[in-house]
C-alpha cells in the first residue's frame, strides 16, 4: 500500500509518501479500503525517513484509522456502527 500523507501536527509541511508491504499490510487495506478516501485521518507509526526532491518518503511501523471528524459523523447514515469514543484531536497523518 502506498498513500501520500499530510503531518496534522504541522511538524513536516511537505507532503510524506508513505509505503506499507507485507502480510499486515495488506490486511490493514483489505479491512479499511472503503474507509481509505482523500481526507481521512490515519495514525501512523513511521520509520527510516528519506528526503527526495522536497517530498519526504518513509515505511510504517503500525497503522490504526484516526475516528472520522465531526462534521463526516453529523452527515453519516444513523444506520451505520456508532461513532468512535476518541477524540478526533489527536495527532495524526491525513491521506490526501
Amino acid at each position: 500500500m502506498k498513500v501520500t500523507v499530510f503531518d496534522t501536527s504541522k511538524l513536516y509541511c511537505s507532503p510524506i509518501t508513505v509505503q506499507w508491504m507485507g502480510q499486515r499490510a495488506t490486511e490493514f487495506y483489505d479491512r479499511h479500503k472503503d474507509e481509505l478516501i482523500p481526507g481521512r485521518c490515519l495514525r501512523l507509526e513511521l520509520f527510516h525517513f528519506i528526503s527526495k526532491q522536497d517530498t519526504f518518503y518513509a515505511s510504517v511501523k503500525a497503522c490504526e484509522m484516526a475516528p472520522p471528524p465531526p462534521s463526516w459523523l453529523k452527515h453519516a447514515d444513523k444506520s451505520t456502527a456508532p461513532a468512535p469514543s476518541l477524540p478526533f484531536n489527536s495527532k495524526g497523518l491525513r491521506l490526501i
